[in-house]
């Protein structure tokens, strides 16, 4: 390939390319575009040739998930340079590299690896070259032609002269999202279906060749209305194709993950990566989510969970999928959470039916269908799916998202805590598990923490356990359920700080009184529960008091200790709780703060632990009282 050939194929930048990979965004690249850096790789540079030869292991300090990232993105560089010296040879090289999910038959495996290569090289924006644009509706074609009938000979595309496609698929995404600014949010449920069925700014598009199939379809003829003969469009046109194509039949609740991603997946993520308008992340696992009350499929925006979905492999098992749906909502809707949501929008799959749902404000556990049930095997059905998904897409972007919380709380998330510890956030309660209790929290005792979740289980100022905690005898693995729901919000101002502090108080000298300290109180274990309201959480720290600090491999230590920490003994005492509390006020960092508040953090943090007040003799300082200024 020369040089100029080169031009005309790496039309995309590395952050492009970045970008184009399913399921990322700007804040998952950056660690990738840092590590770039330090291989001497701009993001703003196009991804030529020296990109595509790149290795993924040669980029230092990415995670597994980061490294095949920036590795789908080589490969897609590779594959788009190869079409461009293919365009001479009369062939086209692509080399994948993919790891197939567990559990998958070799029909399902086929059908992964053909929907991978298509995402890969479905060109995020601007230009992309002819042989590439070819290949991937020839692809398209393979992979859907045996199972829904459309023939490889209609999946052609037109080629501009010179060898070069002008794609469009920008503009077009854009008047197809497009709503009345101002549009307010669908209220109820039955505004929320009508306005999944009603048009887009304009049909979706597909390349004419395969409208004309549709067109020409007895069956698909009652959805022509909602897709149109769009030339140009073809990154946009190829990803509605894809998902226009059903997968092998059958198969497990993995398989079905796998299939749903080409209509829903794949969708949002080339909406995004065409237009920016929604940043999200999403996540479909059947696997993690068993036990755990979590959604098979979750969709945040801004780390707030906005659209989720469940999965059941057997079609008779719908009723079970819609259960889920609710289940897994728990009792109470949490504005921490969902913020002034009205609704979550939803699916439920069984086999092959799949059907749209909102789980209301006022009825959470009672989900709401939204329409009718569509059949995935039957290409029109799959059309209107399409159609909803984009409707959905929409809703959010335009709609929903101005009624976020400002400060989320990630429900859904499974959060990774070294060493052994995984959180799990729900939609009302949380649920803690660390493997290896005994060599993986050091320095604290199981009975002690059953003796103070019991002890405090109506004390102000604290987080609560409603199950647990608990102790397995086979793996030594600690589990228990804590409400409520909080987030890591500081305060703002001194109003904000000193009713953060009374609340924190509260809870020490619940545990003081219990005979237990806290030994870790920092802001990161202080969570905001609303309405001006915090509580100290992260009890796993606790010991009787006092409590022995020697060296050695089995003593606790915390990172926010500090030389005034522990007494003249090197005990660990109530003072030094009552101390930590004091640091509370000089690491939030309000510039400015009263004098009662001054007097009081002076007070706490005296570097003499009998000098300090205890946590109930502080709650009656006069920064407490109701008329104390600002």
């Amino acid at each position: 390939m020369n040089a100029d050939e080169e031009q005309v194929v790496a039309m995309v930048t590395i952050r492009e390319a970045l970008l184009s990979v399913v399921g990322e965004n700007v804040t998952f690249i950056q660690p990738i575009v840092e590590a770039l850096s330090g291989l001497g790789f701009n993001e703003h540079a196009q991804a030529g040739l020296a990109f595509s030869l790149l290795e993924a292991d040669q980029a230092a300090g990415l995670t597994v998930r980061q490294r095949l990232a920036l590795k789908a993105a080589i490969q897609a560089v590779a594959a788009r340079l190869g079409a461009g010296s293919a365009t001479r040879a009369g062939e086209l090289r692509v080399g994948v590299v993919w790891v197939f999910p567990s559990g998958l038959g070799l029909s399902e495996l086929k059908y992964s690896l053909k929907m991978f290569v298509l995402s890969c090289m479905l060109p995020p924006s601007g230009h992309a070259e002819s042989a590439a644009a070819g290949s991937l509706t020839a692809a398209a074609a393979e992979c859907g032609h045996r199972a829904c009938g459309i023939p490889a000979a209609l999946a052609g595309t037109a080629v501009a002269p010179g060898g070069v496609l002008d794609d469009r698929s920008f503009e077009v995404a854009l008047a197809m999202l497009a709503v009345v600014p101002g549009t307010p949010p669908p209220a109820t449920a039955a505004e929320l279906r009508r306005w999944l069925e009603q048009p887009l700014g304009r049909p979706l598009p597909l390349d004419p060749s395969a409208y004309n199939w549709l067109r020409y379809d007895v069956d698909s003829r009652r959805v022509l209305h909602l897709v149109e003969a769009t030339p140009g469009a073809f990154a946009l046109s190829a990803t509605v194709f894809t998902a226009l194509t059903p997968g092998p039949p059958g198969g497990s609740e993995i398989a079905l993950a796998v299939k749903l991603g080409p209509l829903i997946n794949a969708l949002f993520a080339r909406l995004q990566a065409l237009t920016g308008l929604l940043p999200h992340r999403l996540d479909h696992d059947t696997d993690r989510s068993r036990g755990r009350l979590r959604p098979n499929f979750c969709f945040w925006v801004d780390d707030t969970l906005v659209f989720k979905g469940e999965v059941t492999a057997k079609s008779h098992d719908m009723r079970l999928a819609v259960e889920k749906l609710g289940s897994k909502m728990g009792h109470v809707w949490s504005p921490i959470a969902f913020g002034n949501l009205p609704y979550l929008p939803c699916y439920a799959t069984a086999g092959p039916q799949l059907q749209f749902y909102a789980v209301l404000k006022s009825q959470p556990q009672q989900p709401v269908s939204i329409s009718k049930q569509f059949d995935l095997s039957v290409v029109a059905d799959r059309v209107e799916v399409v159609h909803h998904v984009v409707n959905v897409f929409r809703l959010l972007c335009w709609c929903l998202r101005p009624l976020l919380p400002p400060y989320p709380v990630t429900v859904g998330a499974v959060l990774e805590r070294p060493p052994g510890t995984t959180i799990t956030i729900l939609a009302d309660r949380v649920v803690k598990k660390i493997k290896y209790f005994a060599s993986n929290n050091k320095g604290v005792e199981y009975n002690d923490l059953a003796n103070v979740y019991g002890a405090t289980r109506h004390a102000a100022g604290l987080i609560h356990a409603i199950d647990g905690p608990t102790l397995s005898e086979s793996k030594g693995t600690y589990q228990v359920v804590l409400a409520p729901l909080g987030n890591r919000r500081r305060p703002t101002n001194e109003g904000e700080l000193r009713r953060a502090i009374q609340d924190v108080l509260h809870g020490v000298a619940a545990l003081h009184q219990a005979g237990y300290v806290h030994r870790d109180i920092r802001w990161e274990n202080v969570l905001c529960i609303g309405q001006d309201s915090w509580i100290l959480s992260d009890l796993e720290s606790v010991a009787r008091e006092p409590a022995q600090t020697a060296a050695g491999e089995g003593s606790f230590r915390a990172a926010c200790w500090t030389d005034e920490t522990l007494d003249e003994r090197g005990m660990y005492t109530t003072a030094s709780d009552v101390q930590l509390v004091g640091e509370l006020i000089e690491t939030c960092k309000i510039l400015s703060l009263g004098a009662q508040c001054v007097e009081l953090k002076a007070q706490l943090t005296a570097c003499a632990a009998a000098s300090r007040p205890s946590a109930a003799e502080a709650l009656c300082h006069p920064w407490f009282s109701a008329s104390a200024p600002l």
